[in-house]
């Protein structure tokens, strides 16, 4: 069930991805500090206006717990797919400089032998950051900060993740 979910999830993804007609796009990576489901993810971002843009990531990460009931440690795995919309704004004294405020869901899995960290869950999250263009090289750095509000999730995982900071690098086409 889970893995059919997932599979649903990445085909909407890749849907959504083929339908937009934008020329600037940039595809990557997005390098977190979240280790539980989103340490690495690729990246897609398109603008849908002249501010405004949608990035989509799929993200995996990995985590090494220790658990105070049975003195083990115990790995704990997950996958996630998170979307976004960034409001962007004109830095004038740097060309190809943006800042940007905005708002997403994230959908993730974790899959551990340890109960209250394995399952599904879901949130929302803030975000903010700066977002940079090169002029002369198809290349699109940003830097932001996603603190998580879990509406749903395992037991382990807690409600707030405000801890949530990553870099990426994109190509931009």
């Amino acid at each position: 069930m889970k893995q059919s979910i997932l599979i649903l999830a990445i085909v909407l993804v890749a849907g959504a991805l083929q339908a937009q007609e934008k020329s600037r796009k940039a595809v990557g990576i997005r390098i977190s500090s979240h280790l539980d489901y989103a340490t690495v993810a690729a990246s897609y971002k398109f603008y849908v206006s002249e501010p405004g843009a949608i990035e989509l990531n799929a993200g995996f990460g990995q985590r090494n717990r220790y658990s105070v009931y049975d003195h083990r440690y115990w790995n704990t795995t997950g996958v996630s797919l998170s979307g976004s919309y960034q409001h962007h704004f004109d830095i004038s004294a740097v060309p190809g400089l943006k800042w940007f405020l905005g708002g997403g869901l994230l959908l993730f899995n974790s899959f551990s032998r340890q109960s209250y960290y394995d399952g599904f869950g879901a949130g929302i999250f803030a975000t903010g950051g700066a977002d940079y263009q090169f002029s002369n090289t198809p290349l699109n750095l940003s830097a932001d900060f996603r603190p998580v509000l879990h509406i749903a999730a395992p037991s382990g995982f807690g409600t707030l993740h405000a801890h949530t900071f990553g870099l990426a690098a994109r190509y931009t086409f």
